[in-house]
């Protein structure tokens, strides 16, 4: 397999890239800037080759999304917890899903997908909060 496929082909590799854009997109958001945008931009173009060549559940990316947007919610409004536990697990779930994927090699321990699905949900976490902080503390 070439270099350049295997570096978003993998379910690893591809749910990276999407956590990037994730990160970068949401920056963008906050604080509308160019390079996080085209970072995030980037990495999404990324994360898509990636999942056209093992498409991913549609259910996982929603889970996925729908964590990303509690995460959000519990840093913009006093839940009190609330958003961010259901946000963690909502994330969590839909990572989880995503790399569960069987590429044409073969599948992840389970081990290496729950680390992978950990890291994946606290990089999003730390980039949301900080996304946010930015966005509310200007300086």
């Amino acid at each position: 397999m070439p270099f350049a496929l295997l570096i978003v082909s993998p379910p690893a590799a591809a749910y990276a890239w999407l956590v990037l854009a994730l990160c970068g997109l949401l920056r963008c958001v906050y604080v509308p800037r160019f390079a996080p945008g085209l970072a995030g931009g980037a990495a999404g173009v990324l994360a898509t080759l990636g999942y056209l060549h093992a498409p991913p559940d549609g259910g996982a990316l929603a889970l996925l999304a729908g964590g990303v947007v509690l995460l959000n919610v519990e840093f913009l409004r006093p839940t009190f917890g609330v958003a961010l536990i259901a946000g963690l697990a909502t994330a969590t779930a839909g990572s989880w899903n995503l790399l569960a994927m069987h590429p044409p090699a073969a599948p992840l321990p389970m081990a290496a997908r729950a680390a992978l699905a950990a890291a994946g949900v606290l990089v999003l976490l730390v980039c949301t909060q900080r996304a946010v902080r930015r966005y509310a503390l200007p300086l």
